[in-house]
């Protein structure tokens, strides 16, 4: 029993917020704490230099280092775009994303990816599908009169 729950807590160890958090944190204890560091207070950090943070610090974190799949799993994650803070853009929070306290990153829940496009496209080819597989099925029973 203590061994799979080591398991599940490794495994969500893995996660994005996890693996972002432990990024923030070394930033911060880093020469990267001038492409990435927490806000002031700690409610958000804030991204100064994405091709840094992107080319040489995720690369140590992340599989993907494209900012955009970067930002679609902060989205994904439910993180937000901050308003200017202090002046910089370029800040996202989260309500269980704060410096000191990774004991609430386990209350970060993924979010189900709903894309237009996808949902679009399934149910299309599932009526193409579907009259297909009906032509093929009159077909065969058009046969069986034609053998009786």
């Amino acid at each position: 029993v203590m061994k799979k729950a080591q398991q599940q807590q490794h495994q969500q160890q893995q996660t994005f917020p996890f693996k972002l958090y432990e990024m923030l944190e070394y930033a911060c204890d880093s020469e990267f704490i001038s492409s990435l560091s927490w806000s002031a207070d700690g409610s958000a950090f804030i991204i100064h230099d994405k091709d840094v943070m992107m080319n040489d610090l995720a690369p140590m974190f992340f599989k993907q280092t494209k900012f955009r799949s970067f930002t679609r799993q902060l989205n994904i994650w439910g993180f937000v775009r901050t308003e200017t803070i202090g002046g910089v853009r370029g800040g996202w929070q989260h309500e269980n994303f704060l410096s000191g306290r990774p004991d609430l990153l386990k209350g970060i829940e993924r979010t189900e990816v709903k894309s237009k496009s996808a949902s679009k496209k399934s149910s299309s080819t599932t009526k193409a599908q579907t009259s297909s597989s009906s032509v093929r099925r009159a077909a065969k029973s058009a046969e069986k009169v034609v053998i009786v």
